[in-house]
């Protein structure tokens, strides 16, 4: 009977270490699945950010892209206002030139020659500015139009000159033409103031040619120098003085009726 007993209270026992050993392991299976599924939301929520970050960097790329595209078109605009300004400072400046061809080649009183020879001074410049005309038109950047622009001063001003230089041979040519015919005019008088019969207002009368002749004289001088304004004062004054001493002739004609 003991016996019995005995061989069932170790059967008991070992019953009792088998589900000892069942419950640890369940509550190890147990323990580590919590682990498993924190991992894993862990991951998700990582990706999560990442991709969050992600979308907020392409976002600042695509306002920065936005931006510069901005300052481009901004760029590009004042660069076209800048080109604009420039052609239009060259264009006033061809005008101008073609205004005085205009006015040179419809001028009778100048030869065909100098108009010839002035004409072609004139084209000259205008092919020069055109062709600068033509790089401001044709830069891309600032530091093109401003290559295609550099010495455009210095232009100007030569073209300034180029332009006075033209005036002053159109004034001389016709001062020429008016001392030619103030020449021819002066025998004319001294005729009539050789046939006055008084003294005195044949004296008056004949000083008065003589200083025409020196007036006549200077106005030659300093025409040739391209002194136009003093030449055309000298031609002035001698004028006067054939005007006085034909006056001073044809009072004594009326008189000696």
């Amino acid at each position: 009977m003991s016996k019995k007993i005995i061989k069932l209270t170790f059967v008991f026992l070992v019953i009792c270490i088998f589900v000892s050993m069942a419950a640890v392991a369940v509550r190890a299976e147990n323990t580590e699945a919590p682990d498993a599924t924190n991992t894993t939301e862990l991951s998700g929520e990582s990706q999560k950010k990442q991709a969050e970050k992600q979308r907020e960097q392409l976002k600042k790329e695509q306002e920065k892209a936005k931006e510069e595209k901005v300052k481009l078109k901004e760029k590009q605009k004042k660069l076209a206002e800048a080109k604009r300004e420039a052609a239009k400072k060259i264009d006033e400046v061809i005008k101008k030139l073609q205004k005085i061809k205009e006015r040179v080649s419809n001028m009778p009183t100048i030869s065909s020659d100098l108009k010839t020879q002035l004409n072609s001074k004139i084209d000259d410049w205008v092919t020069k500015l055109n062709t600068r005309k033509a790089a401001v038109n044709a830069s891309t950047t600032k530091e093109e139009l401003k290559v295609a622009m550099d010495g455009f001063r210095a232009d100007v001003k030569e073209a300034k000159r180029v332009i006075k230089d033209i005036v002053e041979s159109i004034h001389e040519t016709h001062l020429q033409k008016v001392i030619a015919k103030i020449e021819a005019f002066i025998p004319k008088v001294e005729a009539k103031v050789a046939a006055i019969t008084d003294n005195a207002k044949k004296t008056e009368a004949t000083d008065l040619v003589n200083d025409a002749k020196v007036q006549i004289t200077n106005a030659k001088t300093l025409n040739d120098a391209g002194k136009i304004e003093e030449a055309r004062k000298a031609i002035k004054t001698a004028y006067r003085d054939l005007k006085n001493a034909l006056e001073i002739a044809n009072e004594k004609e009326a008189s000696d009726e």
